[in-house]
Formats: C-alpha cells, structure tokens, sequence
C-alpha cells in the first residue's frame, strides 16, 4: 500500500478495482445520510399532516364549539389578573398557548381567516400576560379584545 489517503474498492461483477480517495467517500456518506434525513422527515410529514387532515369533520365549515375551551382559559386568566395572581396568569398563558398550538391545523383548515384573527389576539393575551411587568388594564384589554373574537366565532 503506498497511499493511506485512498481506499481499494473492489469493482462489483468483475468490474476492476479501483482507488477512491478518502474524502470523496466521506462527502458521499454525508451526502447520502442528508438524502435519508431528507426522505423520513418529508415522509413523516405528508404522514401526520394526512392524519391530522382525517381528524377534521369536513362537513364543519366554522369553529362554533371548537373554541369553548379557549374561551374557558382567557376566562381563568382574566379572574387572575383581577386577582393580581399574575403568576397563575402566566400559567394559564402556557396553558392556552399549548392548547392553541395543538389545535392549530385542524382550527386553520375549518376557517384559515377566523383563525387568524383569533391567532392575533391570542398573541397580545400571551404577550401581555407574560410582560416582565404586566399591566393590568393591558391583560384586560387584550383578553377583551380576545374574549370578543372567540365568542364571535363561537357563534
């Protein structure tokens, strides 16, 4: 052997050998470990985003009952910013951003432009209730604003 900075590959089916360089085999193992990251992700997408799809009722055409929920924890969180328990407020806030975000696919594709509107407002009820220093006229206010839009579509 006079080069350690080649690989002897044998050829398959009495093709003859030949040398390969080391690096040119480490870029395709990276190229082909990148080709199968690639693969599974995409398929697992199109998997579960077809699984969500099936777990949508087609024949609902708006979110009336789908928000009760939300509804119930901007209500918690209102009740404990007029307590000025606004460490409960901020749990609370957890709460509805994960509940929001699991429900968020099936919520968009019943009715994408109620969602959005809804989105927004959740956002300010997150962002004011989570401030370093929340202010309680603002919680107020943006739950309002929120409470509004989600009793709207509840409609």
């Amino acid at each position: 052997m006079r080069s350690t900075s080649c690989r002897n590959l044998r050829g398959l089916h009495g093709l003859p050998s030949r040398k390969v360089p080391y690096k040119l085999l480490s870029n395709l193992h990276r190229q082909a470990v990148l080709c199968v990251f690639l693969v599974v992700g995409l398929s697992s997408y199109f998997y579960f985003n077809n699984r969500i799809s099936q777990q949508t009722d087609s024949s609902q055409t708006t979110l009336k009952g789908l928000v009760t929920d939300f509804i119930t924890i901007e209500n918690d969180i209102q009740n404990d910013i007029n307590s000025n328990n606004f460490a409960a407020a901020k749990t609370s806030a957890d709460d509805l951003e994960h509940e929001w975000d699991t429900q968020a696919a099936k919520l968009q594709k019943i009715d994408k432009e109620t969602w959005s509107q809804i989105d927004g407002t959740i956002d300010s009820v997150l962002a004011s209730t989570r401030s370093s220093n929340p202010d309680n006229s603002k919680c107020t206010s943006s739950i309002n604003d929120s409470l509004s839009a989600l009793n709207s579509a509840n409609k």
